[in-house]
């Protein structure tokens, strides 16, 4: 790359703005948040009281943006009580050097190893290291500390209530219905297995066809994810249907049709699908039994490919299930 085209891809590269991450509700409840616990305070002649309050609640704020809608008051809750208890050692060991050093070097070891346990779990560990510097600069007796303890978690609290009530619109909002119609007519598929399914194949293209004009990001790995997995299962079922006359086949496509109905359901919500369901493992167990004791050559071909595809099958089924929750 000669030197002017690469001074302005650097330049491209420094002013580019990556609008995947633009989330103006989620901000404006962040800062409403903020806002809120500071005025009521100066309204009431009590500012200092309110500017506690919005210290507690810009780190669960923050702690609020990212993520699954169903986490984000999760992760607000665990970092409102982190803060809390933060502030209320913060206040007790300010203004003592030998017991501040120690607890900070107790949160920080702790915060530390929260880092391997995942994003929301570092968020709370950092936010809950923050309020201990913060609060230790403030000495205080035990009524002292558990005030403004208080104080921060009913400012942190007040953003999970915003979390909780006010949330971004959920995106492929429609291409989620079509997959979910999708599931629901491999459920048919599954339920009576003579019954074709151009309509789901055709579905299941046109929503592969929108989330690929995206940039790509975690919705669309999403969503493109169960468009790929319930073409795959379409493609099982359908193997599944030539080998019917294998007594087996039928409990895993009426497990399978089960399994799928309640896939439907969580891919139109958006909720976490309920526990995996059973009979499908014990279904493909029975396939498994069988093979072991299926005749050999030409007379054991079907049993042996109805067990293979129905534990394809099992699979796909179970990807889709980590795809929702």
């Amino acid at each position: 790359m000669s030197p002017p085209a690469a001074i302005r891809s650097a330049v491209a590269s420094a002013v580019a703005v990556d609008r995947r991450g633009f989330a103006p509700i989620v901000a404006l409840r962040g800062a409403a948040g903020v806002a809120i616990p500071f005025a009521i305070g100066s309204a009431v002649g009590h500012p200092a009281e309110g500017a506690i309050a919005a210290a507690g609640a810009l780190p669960a704020g923050v702690a609020g943006m990212g993520g699954a809608p169903g986490s984000n008051t999760g992760v607000i809750g665990a970092t409102a009580i982190g803060m809390a208890v933060s502030t209320f050692v913060g206040g007790l060991v300010a203004g003592h050097l030998g017991p501040t050093l120690a607890v900070l070097a107790i949160w920080g070891f702790v915060a530390g190893l929260t880092a391997v346990l995942g994003r929301e779990a570092t968020i709370v560990g950092t936010q809950a290291v923050m309020g201990l510097i913060v609060f230790g600069r403030f000495p205080g007796g035990i009524a002292t500390s558990a005030a403004h303890a208080g104080l921060v978690l009913a400012g942190a609290g007040l953003q999970g209530v915003l979390a909780a009530t006010i949330r971004s619109p959920r995106r492929f909002a429609a291409e989620r219905r079509v997959l979910g119609a999708v599931y629901d007519e491999l459920a048919r598929v599954a339920r009576d297995l003579a019954h074709p399914a151009p309509a789901a194949a055709a579905q299941t293209a046109i929503v592969a066809s929108r989330v690929d004009r995206r940039a790509v990001d975690d919705d669309v790995a999403l969503v493109r994810g169960l468009a790929d997995e319930a073409d795959r299962i379409r493609l099982e079922l359908q193997s599944l249907a030539t080998v019917g006359q294998v007594s087996e086949v039928r409990l895993v496509a009426t497990a399978a049709a089960s399994w799928l109905a309640r896939l439907a359901e969580a891919v139109r919500t958006g909720s976490p699908a309920p526990g995996e369901p059973s009979g499908l493992d014990d279904a493909v167990a029975r396939l498994h039994a069988a093979r072991a004791t299926a005749p050999a050559g030409r007379r054991g071909t079907a049993l042996r490919y109805a067990d293979a595809r129905a534990t394809a099958l099992l699979g796909q089924l179970q990807a889709s299930d980590r795809l929702v929750n």
